[in-house]
């Protein structure tokens, strides 16, 4: 049996979704929802755990034991690797 879980996934965002044992962490297409959003298995609850930054990278991965969120910022010429505590 499927069960819809996730209805404002952001399809460019194809890639960039996590599944750990808890939840699964994603961006949402939605404009009001701007940021990495987080999915509850036990809750069936969403909610955004780190807001989009200026110039914030797609792309995001999490530390292995799940405290923690990296992703890429852009600077006019480079790109930085920045490390966020979720909430």
């Amino acid at each position: 049996t499927e069960k819809l879980v996730i209805s404002d996934f952001d399809p460019l965002q194809r890639k960039n979704w996590y599944v750990t044992k808890k939840g699964i962490y994603y961006r949402a297409k939605s404009k009001q929802k701007q940021g990495i959003q987080f999915y509850d298995f036990t809750t069936s609850q969403t909610d955004l755990v780190i807001a989009d930054i200026p110039k914030q990278g797609n792309q995001f991965t999490l530390s292995r034991d799940n405290a923690k969120i990296l992703f890429s910022r852009q600077h006019i010429a480079k790109t930085d690797i920045v490390l966020a505590r979720k909430k």
